[in-house]
């Protein structure tokens, strides 16, 4: 397929003209209030998580996609060889319509997701998305992970960045499945760090992300990869990766800065273990970071400097950091019919991250500004820059959903699949849209456009929930696509069905007592049986062996098309435009640098577990993980017999993580610290002539055996 040579037109800096002109369009914006949605946020919620099922990649699609159709895919990457050590690459996601796996935007696009759960989290829970969600972090961490290579030390030895080189990648249209085959497997085309090329900047997110992750989660092994990877970045000369990001003076995703993305991970290890070591780096590298800049893959100074004010680690001169990013890029747009459009390429990826920081400030005129942007993109004049939101046709710029095999010639052709939640790049900043999968200036999608939308939405349905609003509700999965994966959808829709999750929440909300277990029934010293604090094998948080650690990230991840990288000063804005060949898809789109400054409430400073952040600090001492002590405390005596009737009371220091009833685990509200329940009402589990063995067991591993009888 002929490929044309790309063109990008990079500005360093906004002329005085320009400046007369965005003030003088300003004057007559067009506001767009939000004050009554016209949306259902939290249906597009649900859609919008699925654009990820789209993107995986590796040798468990079949099992893990929610779409029928999309398959296994580059499965020759299993097995790759670094240092005489086997490596598996399998795994993540493709970056955008192509099917690189570039290191920046997936780990950037891992942040901005985790950032959704710690600020808005109950959006998630609310409307049982957790499931889906959970998943779809998972599948990020597990692969950056494997991406990281561990020597006999325990220290990291390098880290592969990227698997697929772009110019190759974007000369091929058709579904990933079948790119080994017509183009051979990817195994020369893999990209490690080296004392020379440390890329500190993807090291650096990609930390970041994990750390945000075992706050979200309690996972220690994240915890410990995020620190393992930090240390490397910190103990090897800082540079950005240009190997892979830019390909024969081509630029991808080539960043403009390390120092962003190494606060951001310094700042989220703070937040998870305290560290002092994290602090003094915070501090040494703040001043590096650029809080006008625009938030994008290319840069997060805003956030990583939000999170560093609120932690104590950094005095800010000009305000606050979100609000003067957020304000930079708002000012900077140009308004038509009401929509900010900040660029002419990707215009809705910037909008949402506008949206997103706007929602996270807690004010109300930016709240409703960024539900009124917000309803714009979901199709406030019936179209819809969404796939699949409304009755809207859109053609995106997306190899596996198209079903043909030259975009050249079929840009308007109806494609093969519905990409569900993909959101487009959208108009440009003359409010004009091409609706054509050829476009991709109009009509990419990639894995940080969803990012950033996601983060949006999750503040929009979480404002919902504080207005109570009723009308925002689930949909059944099935009815978004008859396309899906029945076996995926149903694990889904088990937990997506509003009421019947409600109702789940309802019961376990009743058994819970807020009555303290008397003297008599709490005294008890659990026995060295009952109170032993040697995780099991599931919770064990030892240092991963060599054979487990030394795995390294899969295959693809691409952008198609030049980034085109914006440098930045002081409230000045920069637009990059590139216009380019049929096939390449607009994934490395420039990216202004902006601070998306996360608001820490009460509320994400609660990880997903229940615990606080003092509760998740954790310490490595002697290679492995000390867990907190936490005490348990039921009113069952050992080996004792007791009636249907008695009423169970169970008091933790910590979240309880699970209770089983003879291997029988039962259901309780999530992040207890305090359940009461009756034992007739689990008569079902209950033997009456043997003893019945009741194990409960806390986030960190502490646990407590009781085994009775029934009479």
């Amino acid at each position: 397929m002929k490929k044309e040579m790309k063109k990008k037109i990079l500005a360093t800096g906004i002329s005085v003209a320009l400046i007369a002109s965005l003030i003088s369009t300003n004057r007559n914006r067009k506001e767009v209030k939000g004050d009554t949605p016209n949306n259902n946020y939290v249906k597009a919620l649900q859609e919008s998580l699925y654009f990820f099922d789209a993107n995986m990649c590796g040798n468990d699609v079949k099992d893990k996609s929610a779409f029928v159709w999309r398959d296994n895919c580059h499965t020759g990457e299993i097995y790759v060889k670094y240092n005489g050590k086997t490596i598996d690459l399998s795994g993540g996601y493709h970056d955008a319509g192509d099917h690189v796996k570039f290191g920046l935007p997936q780990a950037y696009s891992a942040t901005i997701l985790g950032l959704s759960y710690l600020e808005f989290g109950n959006a998630y829970e609310k409307y049982g998305l957790t499931k889906h969600y959970n998943m779809i972090m998972s599948r990020f961490v597990d692969y950056f992970e494997r991406c990281t290579v561990l020597g006999s030390d325990g220290n990291v030895e390098a880290f592969c960045y990227q698997v697929g080189k772009g110019q190759k990648d974007h000369s091929y249209w058709g579904k990933p499945e079948e790119q080994d085959s017509k183009q051979g497997n990817r195994v020369d085309q893999i990209y490690f760090t080296s004392s020379t090329n440390p890329a500190t900047d993807i090291v650096s997110e990609t930390a970041a992300s994990l750390a945000i992750y075992s706050i979200n989660r309690n996972d220690d092994k994240a915890l410990f990869y995020a620190e393992k990877l930090f240390d490397y970045a910190k103990n090897n000369t800082k540079k950005v990766a240009t190997d892979g990001p830019i390909e024969n003076g081509e630029a991808f995703y080539s960043s403009g800065r390390y120092a962003d993305d190494y606060c951001m991970a310094a700042v989220m290890l703070y937040k998870a273990t305290g560290k002092s070591v994290y602090a003094d780096e915070f501090r040494k590298y703040s001043g590096e970071c650029n809080e006008w800049s625009w938030l994008s893959w290319d840069d997060v100074s805003g956030i990583a400097l939000k999170y560093g004010n609120k932690a104590g680690l950094y005095s800010n001169p000009n305000g606050d950091p979100l609000d003067n990013c957020f304000n930079n890029m708002k000012n900077g747009s140009k308004v038509v019919n009401g929509y900010y459009s900040l660029l002419n390429w990707g215009s809705t990826r910037y909008n949402c991250n506008m949206d997103a920081m706007a929602l996270m400030t807690k004010n109300n005129n930016n709240i409703n500004w960024a539900l009124g942007q917000l309803d714009i993109i979901l199709g406030n004049d019936n179209r819809s820059y969404v796939c699949g939101h409304t009755k809207y046709t859109l053609y995106p710029h997306h190899r596996a959903a198209s079903g043909y095999n030259d975009v050249s010639a079929n840009g308007t052709t109806k494609q093969a699949h519905v990409l569900v939640g993909g959101l487009v790049g959208g108009p440009d900043q003359d409010g004009n849209f091409i609706n054509d999968a050829s476009k991709y200036q109009y009509s990419e999608v990639a894995l940080d456009y969803n990012a950033g939308y996601v983060l949006a939405l999750s503040g929009a349905v979480a404002e919902m929930i504080n207005r109570n609003d009723v009308n925002q509700t689930t949909v059944d999965d099935t009815t978004l696509s008859n396309e899906f994966r029945s076996s995926v959808v149903t694990t889904y829709k088990s937990e997506s069905e509003y009421g019947r999750f409600q109702q789940l929440q309802e019961t376990s909300s009743e058994e819970q007592s807020s009555e303290t277990p008397s003297e008599e029934q709490s005294s008890e010293i659990p026995s060295e049986e009952q109170s032993s604090e040697i995780p099991s094998e599931e919770q064990s948080s030892e240092i991963p062996s060599e054979e487990q650690s030394s795995e390294t990230p899969s295959e693809e991840q691409s952008s198609e098309t030049p980034t085109e990288k914006q440098t930045e000063t002081k409230p000045v804005t920069e637009q990059t435009e590139t216009t380019s060949n049929n096939n390449n898809t607009a994934g490395n789109n420039t990216n202004n640098n902006t601070n998306n400054n996360t608001n820490n409430n009460t509320n994400s400073n609660t990880n997903n577990n229940g615990n606080t952040d003092n509760e998740s600090k954790t310490v490595v001492k002697d290679k492995k993980r000390i867990l907190k002590k936490g005490k348990i405390k039921i009113n069952l005596k050992n080996k004792k017999k007791y009636k249907l009737s008695k009423k169970i009371k169970i008091k933790s220091k910590y979240a309880i993580k699970s209770i089983t009833i003879n291997k029988k685990k039962i259901k309780f509200k999530k992040n207890a610290k305090k359940i009461s329940f009756k034992l007739k009402k689990y008569k079902k589990f209950l033997k009456k002539r043997k003893f019945n063995k009741i194990i409960i067991k806390d986030i960190y591993g502490k646990k407590i055996v009781r085994k009775i009888k029934i009479k």
